[in-house]
């Protein structure tokens, strides 16, 4: 078991599912946990799953994205993890994107549109879709774009 703020490029490699753990959480920290076993019950749970990116310049990235049932960017909450270890989210929720995230994308000069593709097989669903920026809901609740 993680921090989810731990969770890095090598643990998405070797477990494609991790499962967020509320009842361990620990000062405020989130777990995650490598899902070994699939079962119809890890429905009721939150999953995340690895997640490829690719930037319109064919550039590649890995991530993760929560496991719904749509590919909606406020349900997925697709996220980028750097080889640095640093965190990209597309999702801020009522918060406008940060400047931080702004500054990150172009550091790692992220050429929108991305792609994203969320690992899956036979029991998982398939969810995938194109990031066109940074995401947010607007004073309206309105899904939003920041595009860069």
């Amino acid at each position: 078991m993680m921090k989810l703020k731990d969770l890095d490029l090598s643990a998405l490699s070797e477990n494609p599912i991790m499962e967020l753990d509320y009842a361990e959480e620990t000062d405020g920290e989130i777990l995650v946990r490598p899902v070994m076993n699939w079962s119809e019950e890890l429905f009721n749970s939150q999953l995340i799953v690895r997640t490829q990116f690719v930037d319109r310049e064919q550039k590649s990235y890995i991530g993760w994205a929560y496991l719904n049932s749509t590919s909606q960017i406020c349900d997925s909450q697709p996220n980028i993890i750097f080889e640095s270890g640093e965190l990209l989210s597309f999702w801020y929720g009522v918060s406008k994107p940060s400047n931080r995230s702004i500054d990150l994308c172009s550091k790692k000069e992220i050429k929108f549109p991305l792609q994203f593709d969320c690992y899956h097989n036979d029991k998982i669903p398939h969810i995938y879709g194109e990031l066109e920026g940074l995401y947010y809901f607007d004073s309206s609740f309105k899904e939003t774009v920041f595009k860069l």
